[in-house]
């Protein structure tokens, strides 16, 4: 996805004229940045992403977007108000919402809610659709793993 395209979804302050230059990834943890990728720093309660930027640099990022007025001669970097806000709509972009091809269903009530999610996990999965299951006794995802709420931290 090109780098324009991707921050048409956030404002960036000053609106700025932005690059055609293509993004293949987007990390808001300099570890994870790899050539190509977009660095968002978010300023965190323990440390400051924007620390880690010219790790970031180091590790193949192309563009940094930022809550910080700053200036990068490496590569553009874009202030934007909330940097969470912003990552959030970066990856809803750059992921072309992936939230749309998705069914929630809510099950309440005082009794038979785990029942009912697993007979629907069983249904759902015999005609061929994945399903997950978030529950007070277990978290299944596509059958690959079962935590155990007791195991959650």
């Amino acid at each position: 996805m090109k780098l324009n395209e991707l921050l048409s979804s956030v404002e960036i302050i000053p609106p700025l004229k932005t690059q055609n230059i293509q993004v293949n990834g987007i990390a808001f943890n300099s570890k994870n940045i790899k050539e190509g990728y977009l660095f968002v720093a978010i300023s965190g309660t323990h440390t400051d992403g924007h620390t880690y930027i010219e790790d970031a640099l180091t590790n193949g990022a192309i563009a940094v977007v930022g809550e910080q007025e700053l200036f990068l001669n490496e590569v553009p970097y874009f202030q934007v108000k909330d940097a969470r806000k912003a990552l959030a709509y970066l990856a809803k972009t750059f992921y072309k919402n992936p939230t749309n091809n998705k069914i929630l269903i809510g099950i309440t009530g005082t009794n038979g809610k785990t029942t009912t999610s697993y007979m629907l996990k069983h249904i759902l999965e015999s005609q061929g659709i994945s399903c997950a299951v978030f529950g007070s006794i277990s978290i299944i995802i596509n059958n690959s793993y079962d935590i155990r709420s007791s195991d959650l931290p």
